[in-house]
């Protein structure tokens, strides 16, 4: 939970600081645009940050890292 908590704060702060210049602002608003057909205020992608949990992260990492998705690549001798 320390660890969840500590993340959601980092980048909640990375989102605050992308803001501090206008070139940050415009890649928000385009990603928020592309994502949802629509540019979300920060105070909605906060809550969004803060609604994740850790039964999603453990949903989403069994996903990814499923072993019949696995594939090995070997390069050079054998």
């Amino acid at each position: 939970d320390k660890e969840l908590q500590r993340a959601q704060n980092q980048i909640k702060s990375m989102l605050v600081f992308a803001l501090e210049n206008s070139r940050g602002k415009m890649i928000r608003m385009w990603n928020s645009y592309q994502l949802y057909g629509k540019v979300l205020t920060v105070e909605e992608i906060e809550e969004q940050i803060s609604k994740v949990t850790l039964e999603d992260i453990k949903k989403l990492a069994n996903r990814i890292f499923n072993e019949k998705d696995f594939s090995l690549t070997v390069l050079g001798e054998v």
